[in-house]
């Protein structure tokens, strides 16, 4: 089966990322909503969400680890999470494929204190200067 990348935005007074509860995931913050400037996606299967992602597209983290943010400012994936019936399936790798090519023209970034993941992903790591007890903050270079 195909698997399709979905922006979920709902749009109104307040933007809503559109999620429906499922209890494959573990983030309850899928459903709320949020200011101007963050951007949904699932990826899914037969319309079955599988991987939820919360972007900001105009990020300017990574100061702390030393690393300045380009001019337009970072693709961040704020929230990423794989559903718990497709954990170990490649999915999570194929999903941060599939948002660095929409966002193929800009650098994309990730904080995260899940180092394995990210790492296989392709993304280079910045520790904190401060050590360990502070998430990585991961950096991927644009496609082009």
């Amino acid at each position: 089966m195909k698997l399709e990348m979905v922006d979920t935005r709902v749009q109104g007074r307040a933007i809503f990322p559109g999620f429906n509860h499922d209890g494959n995931f573990r983030f309850r913050t899928w459903t709320d909503y949020t200011t101007r400037g963050t951007v949904w996606f699932a990826i899914r299967r037969a319309g079955k969400d599988l991987v939820r992602v919360e972007v900001d597209e105009q990020s300017f983290v990574g100061s702390g680890y030393g690393v300045r943010a380009p001019q337009e400012g970072f693709v961040e994936i704020r929230m990423f999470e794989v559903a718990a019936t497709a954990h170990r399936g490649g999915l999570g790798l194929h999903a941060v494929g599939l948002l660095r090519e929409l966002y193929r023209d800009r650098p994309v970034c990730a904080l995260s204190s899940v180092r394995g993941f990210w790492d296989a992903a392709g993304g280079i790591r910045h520790e904190h200067p401060e050590g360990s007890r502070y998430d990585a903050f991961f950096t991927f270079e644009a496609v082009d």
